[in-house]
């Protein structure tokens, strides 16, 4: 399920204060998983993990989905590079979320559509919300895209800790709604996301997800 070079985000399992790591996969033995030293994704500095540290980790996998697993640190090994050794879980161990299941957040990003085979013209647009999955945006008056075309989005994520996260995501159109106001929604799906990019779209609906809650929205 998990392979060598699989970029891993995880969080503590019991923390009063959330907060994010990522680590890549470096080496799979029996039943044991070693990463390199992890990331704070906000502070961007390395953590230092205790042995019998609980944790929650995510990863992309090969199809394109994500999957959700239980670990825990149970030591350290010296090589080349220094690693973290975590219980590696099985097959049966991992919870598989779906595309449909990715969180939708209501955001209003400034995004640029850009045809794949110049078959529009490129144009600025808002969106309306956004997810791992893809996105829906406002077409602007005059903005065509002709159906099922593929086409690139450029967006720029702010997140929490203060970095801009630019990502080009090839896409395509799946529908265009129009309202009874006349605005014109398009429904774009990503299909050439990489899984660090995914990492970031989940991190950030993630963020936003919080900032909402404690608003009470």
């Amino acid at each position: 399920m998990m392979k060598i070079g699989d970029t891993l985000t995880f969080e503590p399992k019991h923390s009063l204060q959330p907060e994010k790591y990522q680590a890549m996969v470096v080496e799979i033995q029996d039943n044991s998983l070693f990463i390199d030293y992890p990331v704070n994704l906000e502070t961007r500095k390395t953590v230092f993990l205790l042995d019998g540290s609980q944790m929650k980790g995510s990863f992309v996998g090969k199809d394109n989905n994500v999957y959700l697993f239980d670990t825990e640190v149970i030591g350290r090994k010296l090589a080349n590079i220094p690693m973290i050794q975590l219980q590696c879980p099985t097959n049966d161990d991992y919870i598989k979320i779906q595309r449909r299941q990715f969180v939708r957040i209501d955001a209003a990003l400034d995004v640029a559509v850009h045809p794949l085979h110049f078959d529009f013209e490129p144009f600025i647009a808002v969106t309306l919300d956004i997810s791992a999955g893809g996105l829906c945006l406002a077409l602007p008056r005059g903005a065509f895209i002709p159906p099922s075309a593929p086409l690139m989005v450029w967006l720029a994520l702010d997140m929490k800790s203060g970095e801009m996260q630019y990502l080009k995501i090839e896409s395509k159109l799946v529908r265009i709604n129009e309202t009874a106001t006349g605005t014109r929604h398009a429904s774009i799906q990503f299909s050439g996301l990489t899984s660090s990019e995914k990492q970031y779209i989940l991190r950030y609906c993630f963020e936003r997800q919080l900032e909402m809650k404690k608003k009470g929205l």
